[in-house]
């Protein structure tokens, strides 16, 4: 009975390195999805993501970790809150600019600030994905616009919705919105502002500059 009970803990203990070893591996997998997957095959990327997700939480269960199961709780908490009071269904028209940018504009159904940004996801493309992109008009605009430079898979679908028509009006649902300047320039504490982006990147300056302008126009210093 002792060398049979002796063989049964042996085995567990043997089950728990290897799963140990296969928690430690996905947690190191982790920054190789971001940095080389993330950005080129976005799908591939989700769903990895999702079964790597639902495999550590089953490992961290075998290994006694069975509080990691509240952190399935706060991702459904967190769903259910950012879908049901952040998220706005909108008509979006879409117009392929040339230089590969598509613009976005569409009535503004949320309140921003100069470098904000949401997130956005056009069911045509795509129920589960949801990207990121700043908002490129100003605060005081009633046009709420988004300019995407075509990078990956789903904004080159985007740009082929729009190319054949010059535009298209599409459904989307926005999200947000987030983020802010690290520095206050809604404060008159700064009388110059120097702003440097380049590409893309212009899109967080050209609302903070519109909106600079707007404000010098309406008695900021």
């Amino acid at each position: 009975i002792s060398s049979a009970a002796s063989d049964v803990y042996k085995r567990q203990a043997d089950n728990k390195t290897f799963s140990g070893l296969i928690l430690l591996l996905l947690l190191g997998s982790q920054p190789i999805l971001y940095a080389l997957i993330k950005p080129y095959f976005f799908e591939v990327f989700y769903y990895l993501h999702l079964s790597i997700y639902g495999t550590m939480i089953y490992f961290a269960v075998q290994h006694g970790a069975s509080f990691v199961l509240y952190s399935v709780i706060l991702f459904a908490l967190d769903l259910a809150v950012r879908y049901t009071f952040t998220t706005r269904r909108v008509t979006v028209r879409a117009e392929y600019k040339g230089g590969d940018v598509v613009q976005l504009t569409f009535e503004k159904k949320l309140t921003h600030r100069a470098g904000q940004y949401v997130f956005l996801m056009i069911p045509a493309l795509g129920v589960h994905e949801w990207h990121p992109f700043t908002v490129s008009s100003a605060p005081h605009e009633e046009i709420l616009t988004l300019h995407i430079s075509v990078l990956g898979n789903w904004t080159r679908r985007l740009a082929e919705l729009a190319k054949p028509h010059g535009s298209i009006e599409i459904t989307a649902f926005v999200e947000g919105p987030y983020g802010l300047p690290a520095i206050n320039l809604e404060s008159s504490t700064y009388p110059i502002v120097l702003l440097i982006s380049g590409s893309i990147g212009v899109t967080p300056h050209q609302a903070l500059a519109n909106q600079l302008l707007h404000d010098c126009g309406n008695g900021r210093p």
